[in-house]
Formats: structure tokens, C-alpha cells, sequence
């Protein structure tokens, strides 16, 4: 049986069939258009995000800046922390540049025996490792130079001594040793200590987990048994 479809329905449909491609184009306009809406939207939202953190970000370091300040610098501690305070605000605002161009001043603090120094001392050492891995520093000769001895003699350390592998890591590394270490501290870019370990005195190899921390580069710290130490530079990339 043929069915017949009215005049005004036949010429409808002749219309859509006629006119598909056409309204083809139209739907992806209107989705490319509403894509490209979404994404500068998108955007906006990013850069105004990004603004509001640099705003944030030089408040933050300004305040930073007047609390260091107050800092009076009377004995060397307070001396050698208003300085390494003001590189570690200087390399925050300008990166690596800041430390270059701070070397020689970082360089002299780092140089000093970490008993008399402070903390600053090892602050330095981490901030110009960013620029140079390599340096070696004699904290038995420096300290002794004080009048600071060890009651106990052992050879100083040698960065060479230390393999860590993988490195770059995704996670996991080996730390092997040519003297036995004692403990572990492990330091970000900005000189923020994330954690201590204590290790088995009687074991040349350490396996260390960083899952936990996000892609970067990281300072490890190892410390021997005659109080020597070493700072290595992990990358982590996951």
C-alpha cells in the first residue's frame, strides 16, 4: 500500500533534505564559537588568577623583607641571617640570577663552620648549589681555625664519595656510600627542611621513598659519622 504524503509535509521534507548540510554548518559554528568562548574564558580566568598570585607573591616578599630587616645584626648568627635572608627574597623575586649575582657573598658564608655560622651556613651552601653542585667544603679545617675541634678524628668527606641513582628519580633512589652515614636531611629549593633520617650506622646503602613530594629539585643532605657532611641535588620527576 503507498501512503501520500500531504503537500505541505512533502515540500517540508524536501526543505530539511535540501538544507542539511547547511544546518550541519551552522550546529559545528555555533560549537566551534561556544569552544572558543569556553576557552577564552578560560584563559581570562588564568590570567586574572596569575595576577591576584603575583600580587600576593610580592606582599608576601615585601613583608618578608621588613621582618628581616628587623633583624639586628649584633654576632655573626644574626649577621649570616639577615644576609642569606635577603639572597633567599632576592632569588624568590629574580631566580637564578639573584644567586650569581650574589656569589661571592654566598660563597663566604657558606665557607664558614656551621658551629659558629648557624643555620645560614647551610642555607648558603643549598642556595649556591642551585648554580654549582660541586663545591666542596672543609668544616674540620674551617671550624678548627675557631678554635672548634672534634673529639674524634676522621678523614673529611668528598661529594665523589656519594652515588645516588636514578637521578633524575621518579620516585625511589639509592644512596650508596663509601663511609657509613648516619643520618639524612632532605631540603627544597627554598631551603625548608621536609624531614630527618636516621640510618643504620652499620650499612653503606640506603634506599630513600620521595612518592610523597612533588616534581622538583631537592637538596640531600648526608651526614657522616664524624660529623662531615655533603649536599647532593636530587631531581624528581614522576
Amino acid at each position: 500500500m503507498c501512503i501520500k504524503l500531504p503537500p505541505i509535509l512533502k515540500d517540508s521534507l524536501a526543505f530539511w533534505k535540501k538544507n542539511i548540510n547547511t544546518l550541519n554548518a551552522i550546529s559545528l559554528n555555533i560549537k566551534r564559537d561556544s569552544i572558543y568562548n569556553l576557552i577564552n574564558n578560560y584563559q581570562n580566568l588564568m590570567a586574572s588568577i596569575n595576577e591576584k598570585i603575583d600580587s600576593i607573591k610580592e606582599v608576601n616578599i615585601d613583608a618578608a623583607r621588613i621582618i628581616n630587616n628587623g633583624i639586628i645584626p649584633i654576632e655573626i648568627l644574626e649577621t649570616n641571617s639577615r644576609s642569606v635572608n635577603e639572597f633567599e627574597i632576592q632569588y624568590r623575586e629574580q631566580g637564578v640570577q639573584a644567586i650569581i649575582n650574589s656569589y661571592n657573598d654566598l660563597f663566604s658564608i657558606a665557607n664558614q663552620c656551621p658551629f659558629s655560622g648557624g643555620e645560614a651556613v647551610i642555607k648558603a651552601r643549598i642556595l649556591l648549589s642551585l648554580v654549582q653542585d660541586t663545591i666542596l667544603y672543609d668544616d674540620v679545617t674551617s671550624c678548627m681555625q675557631q678554635g672548634i675541634y672534634r673529639s674524634a678524628t676522621y678523614p673529611t668527606e668528598d661529594a665523589s664519595d656519594v652515588i645516588i641513582s636514578p637521578n633524575p628519580t621518579n620516585g625511589s633512589i639509592k644512596i650508596t656510600t663509601q663511609v657509613i652515614a648516619t643520618q639524612l636531611v632532605l631540603y627544597d629549593i627554598y631551603s625548608q627542611q621536609l624531614f630527618i633520617k636516621h640510618t643504620d650506622e652499620k650499612s653503606h646503602q640506603i634506599i630513600l621513598d620521595l612518592h610523597q613530594y612533588n616534581n622538583g629539585v631537592y637538596y640531600l643532605k648526608i651526614v657522616y659519622l664524624d660529623g662531615n657532611d655533603v649536599i647532593k641535588p636530587i631531581i624528581l620527576l614522576k
